[in-house]
């Protein structure tokens, strides 16, 4: 089999978080900066951004925070400040809050 034929690794990150809404902006920015900046590693080809079929995700798992902690990570998801930040997908799941 060639290098060629061999698809590059998914990279996914995940993280936890309750009642971050002040962490968690700077937390994904940072994130996504060093994935776009250094995807290479993963299957980006070397040229500092994730391929265009974003093979790199972040995913918040919200543990039913009452904060707007989920509201931050859609905001960031929506704006990326370059294209290879935007190819850098980042997804929120929302777990409803235990009553």
């Amino acid at each position: 089999v060639s290098p060629e034929a061999i698809p590059p690794p998914f990279l996914t990150v995940i993280i936890p978080a309750y009642d971050e809404s002040d962490r968690i902006r700077p937390t994904l920015e940072g994130y996504r900066s060093y994935i776009s900046s250094s995807s290479s590693r993963w299957g980006g080809g070397g040229g500092g951004e994730c391929p265009s079929e974003a093979r790199c995700e972040i995913v918040v798992v919200d543990d039913g925070s009452t904060d707007g902690t989920a509201d931050v990570v859609r905001d960031v998801a929506s704006s990326a400040s370059s294209p290879s930040a935007a190819a850098v997908a980042i997804r929120c799941v929302s777990l409803p809050r235990n009553a």
